[in-house]
């Protein structure tokens, strides 16, 4: 029972300073926080990868009551500088209004028309100086120009209001999908070279290659996400496949090496979709709903670790075989990665759909004369109107 209520511990801890810290840097940085993010992930990856190496060595040579003691003294230190993180508060979504200003008092006041409106305007024929403008590019331009022409009226955004996004709902369905079959060859990996008749000492071997490729894929992934040549979310897609085609590959193993060569494919592209899938979704909503996204997302993957090993169970009961089972988690790895692959064709549409908005305008550049009341053009050129902003 003492193992058990360690093991809840250690997993509530674990998943909740790591949501912390990746809304923290999120947070944080603005312009660099792509760079930012994936310095920390380069950071996890590596200290996975020395505690992979130094913690057997220590527990050998000091047992294990030294060996806990030590890594509570680090989660302490740990403790000690996440109290010094300072997150600046981000101020809330903003509602424009025209014709009101917001000033340090409780109560907006209503700007008169007469303010609001420019009798002088450029796409306005000269000799007509008496007429109020009420062009689109009068409208488009005072918007931006004249401080006056705008109120700021804070109001709060729903939790679920990142559903909103089709990326981040094919994200969500994604986590939820790949969380239910992803810890389940995991866990029946044991058990499985136990009925090839392994040793116990090529198991441990076996199963500590899976920890060490996946704690070296962090720090691998986690630098080459630096490139812009290299696409997080068809990167994303790359592992899924990988560990997709690697579980089922699996039924058709059966001697100790091979099992050794899955276990460390198959940890590397469970460390390489950890590293990404932040990544993925710091690209897929805005600053203001990093929180609730991730939030979301932890908790469909959260449903996704209950639902998905007592189904696999299930299915082994009725079967009595792991191959079946892993067959099974194959094909739902497989759903997931198109989950993610069609974030890249929405996306693609979504810019696309930006490109064809941009409506072409002509403005003329010229001089007018006083004499003749009119208007002389020299030169003509094309410009774009983006009417999405």
């Amino acid at each position: 029972m003492l193992y058990v209520f360690y093991g809840l511990l250690i997993g509530l801890g674990t998943s909740s300073a790591h949501a912390g810290a990746v809304v923290a840097i999120m947070l944080s940085f603005d312009e660099r926080r792509q760079i930012a993010l994936k310095i920390f992930t380069c950071g996890t990856g590596f200290g996975s990868s020395f505690m992979n190496f130094a913690l057997p060595i220590m527990i050998t040579t000091t047992g294990w009551k030294t060996s806990m003691l030590f890594l509570a003294s680090i989660s302490a230190f740990i403790i000690l500088f996440a109290t010094l993180i300072e997150v600046e508060e981000k101020v809330k979504p903003q509602d424009r209004e025209q014709s009101y200003i917001a000033m340090n008092h409780p109560i907006a006041f209503r700007i008169p028309s007469e303010i609001m409106e420019r009798k002088d305007s450029r796409m306005t024929p000269a000799n007509s100086l008496d007429a109020p403008r009420s062009s689109i590019s009068h409208f488009y331009s005072s918007r931006r120009t004249n401080p006056f022409s705008q109120a700021i009226t804070l109001h709060k955004r729903s939790h679920w209001f990142p559903l909103k996004s089709m990326e981040f709902s094919l994200l969500l369905i994604a986590s939820f999908i790949f969380s239910a079959a992803t810890i389940t060859p995991v866990l029946c990996l044991y058990d499985r070279m136990r009925q090839k008749y392994f040793e116990i000492n090529v198991i441990s071997a076996i199963l500590s290659t899976f920890g060490i490729a996946n704690s070296v894929a962090r720090l691998v992934v986690g630098f080459a996400s630096s490139f812009k040549c290299c696409g997080n979310t068809l990167l994303m897609f790359i592992w899924i496949v990988v560990s997709s085609t690697s579980t089922i590959c699996s039924n058709y193993l059966n001697t100790p090496w091979q099992f050794g060569v899955f276990a460390a494919v198959y940890g590397a592209a469970i460390g390489g979709i950890n590293v990404l899938e932040p990544l993925v979704l710091g690209e897929t909503v805005s600053n203001e709903d990093l929180s609730n996204g991730l939030g979301l997302v932890l908790l469909a993957k959260g449903i996704g670790f209950l639902i998905g090993p007592p189904l696999i169970a299930t299915t082994y009961d009725l079967r009595k075989s792991y191959e079946i089972c892993y067959l099974l988690c194959g094909i739902i790895m497989f759903v997931a990665g198109l989950s993610v692959i069609l974030i890249v064709f929405v996306r693609t549409k979504h810019l696309r759909l930006q490109q064809k908005t941009k409506i072409p305008q002509q403005r003329f550049i010229g001089h007018f004369d006083e004499t003749t009341a009119e208007y002389s053009e020299l030169t003509e050129q094309n410009e774009s109107l983006d009417i999405t902003n």
